[in-house]
C-alpha cells in the first residue's frame, strides 16, 4: 500500500470517539497543524457564526440556557434577519469584543447567574459588556424594556406588566384592551368578564386549534 493510501486509527483527544483517518490528516496531526478532534468536538470549540467557544469546559455547556443567552445576544445584535434585530443591532446596540469568546462571557457573568434570569443592560443605549450588564428576573426585564408601554390610572403611572401584576389579571388581555381595542384605563382595568370582541377572538382561536 502506498504511503498516501494508508489509514490510521486514532481517538478524539476530547471525547475519545474512535476515528479512522488518512495519511494526509495524520501528517497534519503529527505536525501540530490539526488537533485530531472529531467534527463534533471541533464544532463545539469553534461555535456558531464565527463565535469562539475555546475551552472544553465551555464547549460542554452547549445547549445550556447560558449558552443560548450568549448565542441569542449575538444574534439580535449582528443578524438583520433576527426577529428583534430592529430593537438591538438595528439601532446600534453591539456586543463587546471580549464576549466573542464564550469562556470570557462565562468568566464575567456565570457566578452571578441564577436559573430563570435574563441578561440586561444598565444603559439601554449601551453595549453588551461586563460593565454594562447584569442579570435580571423576568418581571424586571419586562418592566425595563425600551418597548414598554406606560399607563396612568388613578394618578399613578406604571407599565402594563406592573398593572397586570397588581390587579392580578392577564397581561396580554390587558395589553390588547388598551392598545388593540382602544379602551380607556378605567374601562380596561374595571372589566372582569371578556368583552364581545375578546370572546369572538377567543372562539376563533379555539376553532383554529381544533382544525
Amino acid at each position: 500500500m502506498a504511503a498516501k493510501d494508508q489509514r490510521f486509527d486514532i481517538e478524539c483527544p476530547d471525547c475519545g470517539t474512535p476515528r479512522n483517518i488518512g495519511y494526509v490528516a495524520m501528517t497534519l496531526i503529527r505536525s501540530g497543524k490539526r488537533s485530531g478532534r472529531c467534527k463534533s468536538c471541533a464544532f463545539a470549540l469553534r461555535g456558531r457564526n464565527g463565535l469562539q467557544v475555546s475551552s472544553p469546559e465551555a464547549a460542554a455547556m452547549r445547549r445550556t440556557r447560558l449558552h443560548n443567552i450568549w448565542q441569542h445576544m449575538w444574534d439580535r445584535c449582528t443578524n438583520p434577519r433576527a426577529d428583534n434585530w430592529p430593537y438591538y443591532g438595528g439601532r446600534g446596540i453591539t456586543v463587546c469584543a471580549r464576549w466573542k469568546v464564550f469562556d470570557n462571557f462565562l468568566a464575567d457573568m456565570a457566578l452571578s447567574y441564577e436559573d430563570g434570569m435574563t441578561i440586561e443592560r444598565e444603559d439601554r443605549d449601551g453595549p453588551y459588556s461586563p460593565r454594562n450588564c447584569r442579570w435580571a428576573t423576568q418581571p424586571e426585564q419586562v418592566n425595563n424594556t425600551s418597548r414598554n408601554r406606560f399607563v396612568t390610572y388613578q394618578g399613578r403611572t406604571q407599565t402594563v406588566a406592573q398593572w397586570a401584576a397588581e390587579l392580578e389579571t392577564d397581561y396580554f388581555r390587558l395589553h390588547q384592551r388598551l392598545f388593540k381595542l382602544g379602551w380607556t384605563p378605567e374601562k380596561a382595568f374595571g372589566a372582569t368578564a371578556m368583552s364581545p370582541a375578546e370572546a369572538a377572538k377567543s372562539a376563533a382561536e379555539a376553532r383554529w386549534h381544533r382544525a
